[in-house]
């Protein structure tokens, strides 16, 4: 009697597990991308970059010629409410100005304020260059515990609910099955392990979009 109970919770934990798991990766994988998910970088890419952008084409319309420095921009600071120099990124980093002739390059070093990185510390484009690069890893996502670098905790605590939920039906449907009088084989436990994952999984994707964070 007690082997079966701890041989059920056993069963149950690691239906819960998967479920946590699965959804979390899904999580990450299909909304890595939307607006609101990294604001730190949605704030240095969309504002903080963009803004110095249009300021430079207006620059180079008004002078005919490309500013040397971003210093060189009237009022640049009071639009970004950044007053002093250098300008900064979300965080606190130096915007990258290199002129190059007639062209120019525009960046921020991400969140590590290195050259290179990938995620979170990927380098910012003004032209938007090098977005999948620039796409949470994973283990960023699942380990940032920054709602402002990666919006993900209201999808940790909706895989954990989804874990319990799986946890209680999954122990409920063993004890069930004990009941009919039919023993319990290998097989059985493996296939009904198998039906649970597929029929929670199935459920959790399908609610998944619902809860794309919206910034509020």
């Amino acid at each position: 009697m007690i082997r079966r109970l701890i041989r059920h919770v056993l069963i149950a934990l690691l239906c819960g597990a998967l479920i946590f798991v699965i959804l979390n990766v899904a999580a990450w994988y299909n909304l890595r991308g939307q607006r609101n998910m990294c604001r730190n970088q949605d704030f240095t890419r969309f504002y903080g970059l963009r803004v110095l952008g249009m300021q430079i084409a207006d620059y180079r319309e008004t002078h005919g010629v490309l500013p040397d420095t971003l210093a060189e921009i009237p009022d640049v600071h009071a639009m970004l409410e950044l007053p002093g120099e250098p300008l900064l990124d979300s965080w606190g980093n130096p915007f990258q100005y290199r002129r190059e002739g007639e062209n120019y390059e525009l960046f921020s070093y991400g969140r590590d304020g290195q050259p290179g990185g990938v995620g979170l510390d990927a380098d910012l484009y003004v032209d938007g260059r090098n977005r999948e690069r620039a796409l949470p890893t994973f283990r960023q996502f699942f380990l940032t515990n920054d709602k402002d670098e990666v919006a993900r905790d209201g999808f940790l605590v909706a895989g954990a609910e989804a874990a319990f939920l799986v946890f209680c039906f999954t122990l409920m449907s063993l004890k069930g099955t004990t009941r009919t009088g039919h023993p319990m084989t290998a097989w059985r436990y493996i296939w009904f392990t198998l039906v649970v994952l597929v029929i929670a999984t199935g459920m959790g994707l399908m609610l998944l979009p619902l809860h794309i964070p919206n910034g509020h």
